[in-house]
């Protein structure tokens, strides 16, 4: 409309490119720093002649934008810029027709689903340095608008089971010197002919002496299913806390990524051996007790 693009000396929509600043007025309101509101739009225009792909209808588009709001610099700026990059993505996301994950009324609550609310697609921005990385629910919507093609090998999709991504997992106590472990498990699903994913699991940040025992690396074939990745503490004088990281890299497709935090609480003395008296004389015997 003229109000959107090159009318009344607003500045043209060129397709595919970015408006900073919002210089038609066409987002709502502007965005405060300290209570926020929208940060940007993004979209394109369809054609009427639908076309039915995979049992979909879909309709060509034109003239992809995305509209930054004025103000919201101080948000794109927030954990170095990656927080700009996460929105900047989003709003392409909808410029290549995908809507909200969650969050809005054509959604899920994000607090129903954790994929859903770990996707670049949700309706509020994550922030906090998420950036513009694809999460597994972005992924499987990319995968059903552009498919690979048909016969083309994709190694299998990987799933958090337990312990829930981004999850914090207290592994508890007991005496110095006792061994804790902990299971990191995956679903596995979807892919394509012959295949593979190749499962590899690190240590993060944090401070302590766990490590991965086994299951790392592993490679999945399609069809196939992975084996639990052991971690383990030592267990010490001081309380501990590791992140692991690990990262599902499949053959043709995207990687899924994942981070773990296991903790363990301060390990106790263990009680020495008591010593065996006898042969003393009574009222003696406490001088060789402990």
């Amino acid at each position: 409309g003229s109000s959107f693009c090159g009318g009344a000396g607003a500045p043209a929509c060129f397709s595919g490119h970015v408006l900073w600043n919002d210089p038609n007025g066409v987002v709502t309101g502007t965005f405060i720093c300290n209570s926020g509101g929208v940060l940007g739009i993004g979209g394109s225009y369809v054609t009427s002649n639908g076309q039915t792909f995979a049992g979909q209808t879909w309709y060509p588009r034109s003239e992809a934008f995305v509209i930054v709001n004025d103000g919201a610099g101080c948000s794109m700026d927030g954990s170095n810029g990656a927080n700009g990059a996460e929105l900047l993505a989003h709003e392409v996301g909808h410029a290549l027709a995908f809507g909200h994950s969650c969050g809005d009324s054509l959604s899920p609550s994000c607090g129903s689903n954790a994929t859903l609310n770990a996707a670049l697609m949700r309706a509020s921005l994550q922030g906090g340095g998420r950036g513009a990385a694809l999460g597994v629910d972005d992924q499987a919507g990319a995968a059903i608008a552009y498919p690979n093609p048909a016969g083309s090998n994709v190694g299998p999709q990987f799933a958090a089971a337990t312990p829930a991504n981004s999850s914090t997992t207290n592994m508890g106590g007991g005496s110095i010197g006792a061994q804790l472990t902990r299971n990191i498990t995956f679903t596995v699903s979807g892919g394509s002919g012959t295949g593979t994913t190749q499962l590899s699991c690190s240590l993060g940040s944090g401070s302590g002496n766990l490590t991965v025992v086994s299951g790392s690396p592993q490679t999945v074939a399609v069809g196939g299913s992975a084996a639990a990745v052991v971690v383990r503490y030592t267990l010490t004088a001081s309380a501990q806390s590791r992140v692991v990281n690990c990262a599902a890299v499949r053959q043709g497709a995207a990687t899924n990524n994942f981070s773990y935090t296991f903790t363990a609480n301060a390990g106790t003395p263990a009680s020495p051996n008591r010593i065996f008296c006898s042969g003393f004389e009574p009222g003696q015997t406490g001088i060789c007790s402990n």
